[in-house]
């Protein structure tokens, strides 16, 4: 009875002698199918862990970031600045021209922040005293008509559309505007907001051509023309002198004798300087030159500049003591790794507007539009 109740006891926890084959294999199978379905649960519990920890390593990275950012501004250091501005040329522009630009935009637009394209652009009002009232007072040179109204809305609807567009290319620096090419900035940028009604093409046709804001009005007074780069291309002076006024006062200003270009001597009528345009001491700034020449105070009804990128370092020198510019005639070299912005913030500054646009498609660079010829006039 002892021995039946073991040999029982026996095979009931599988270790009998005849089933002990069979029972190790059931317990090999237990033990493998346990083991599996522990290997099977434990994944998901294991990436979960794994993620957390990269959240929590990825989060203290974004606030060591951060932390460095506001450390960097107070004390001046922003290499993390300077690296995008790097991989963003077309909008490297100094803290000062971008504070200078939102302060223009906000006058002229209102700060309205949330601006994402130019269908948001604001619609601005003239019921309040503003920057863009006194933008477009007359000083005799254009006529006030009953359309005069209008012409400021219509300045103001293409500054703010264009304004719209740029603030996050000037101050957040999206991937659209860094890859920005020349042909893609000034498709999108600078765009004429005025239009003179008896604009004229003055020179010769195609590349030299300087468009000029209603020639006739310059016509029977002591009018006054600087024309700054010459390569020995007279065109646009005789043009001024034939179609404008033989009376007009022109004057060519080059770095070199017209020599130095050309056998051809400058026309008569054109007194032809040797100086080179630009900041002092290197150059000679504009305020010097109508001091040696005895126009100062006088104003200077055109002045076409053409010098093959030193626009983007001359520009400043243009304006001074007795320099008195009433519109510009200005070829604009790309985009100056930014500088485009300075130059064109100083002239918007002056009261200057953009009423004629023109790329100079006959001489690109590479697959890229490298020169266009601008034309503003001064409405202050």
């Amino acid at each position: 009875m002892a021995l039946r109740e073991s040999s029982l006891h026996s095979r009931q926890i599988g270790v009998g002698y005849g089933d002990e084959a069979e029972n190790d294999d059931d317990m090999a199978q237990l033990t493998t199918t346990g083991h599996q379905t522990n290997l099977a649960s434990a994944p998901p519990l294991c990436w979960k862990r794994i993620l957390r920890k990269w959240y929590l390593i990825l989060g203290i990275i974004i606030s060591l970031v951060g932390l460095l950012g506001v450390v960097g501004n107070v004390a001046g250091w922003t290499p993390w600045k300077r690296t995008i501005l790097q991989s963003c040329p077309a909008f490297h522009v100094s803290e000062t021209v971008r504070q200078n630009w939102l302060r223009r935009f906000t006058e002229q637009c209102g700060n309205n922040s949330g601006l994402a394209n130019s269908h948001d652009a604001p619609n601005p009002t003239f019921d309040q005293p503003t920057h863009a009232h006194t933008l477009f007072e007359d000083q005799g040179f254009f006529n006030v008509t009953p359309h005069w109204h209008l012409k400021k809305q219509v300045h103001l609807h293409q500054v703010c559309q264009e304004g719209a567009v740029m603030k996050p290319c000037l101050f957040s620096y999206p991937t659209t505007c860094c890859a920005t090419t020349n042909r893609k900035l000034f498709q999108m940028f600078y765009e004429p907001s005025y239009g003179c009604q008896f604009e004229e093409r003055i020179g010769r046709v195609g590349d030299g051509g300087k468009w000029v804001c209603d020639p006739h009005r310059l016509s029977g007074k002591p009018c006054l023309v600087y024309s700054v780069g010459s390569n020995g291309d007279y065109s646009f002076e005789e043009t001024v002198h034939r179609d404008i006024d033989p009376g007009c006062e022109i004057h060519t200003f080059d770095m070199h004798n017209w020599s130095h270009y050309t056998s051809r001597a400058p026309p008569e009528y054109v007194r032809y300087h040797i100086y080179t345009i630009g900041e002092r001491p290197a150059a000679t700034d504009l305020s010097m030159v109508v001091s040696n020449l005895g126009h100062f105070g006088r104003a200077i009804d055109v002045f076409k500049i053409d010098c093959e990128g030193c626009e983007f370092t001359s520009h400043k020198s243009w304006f001074g003591a007795g320099v008195d510019i009433r519109q510009i005639q200005v070829e604009v070299h790309g985009h100056g790794n930014g500088l485009v912005h300075e130059f064109f913030d100083l002239l918007f500054d002056k009261g200057f507007v953009v009423f004629h646009k023109e790329p100079n498609i006959e001489n690109p660079r590479g697959n890229d539009v490298f020169a266009i010829e601008f034309a503003l006039t001064k409405l202050p």
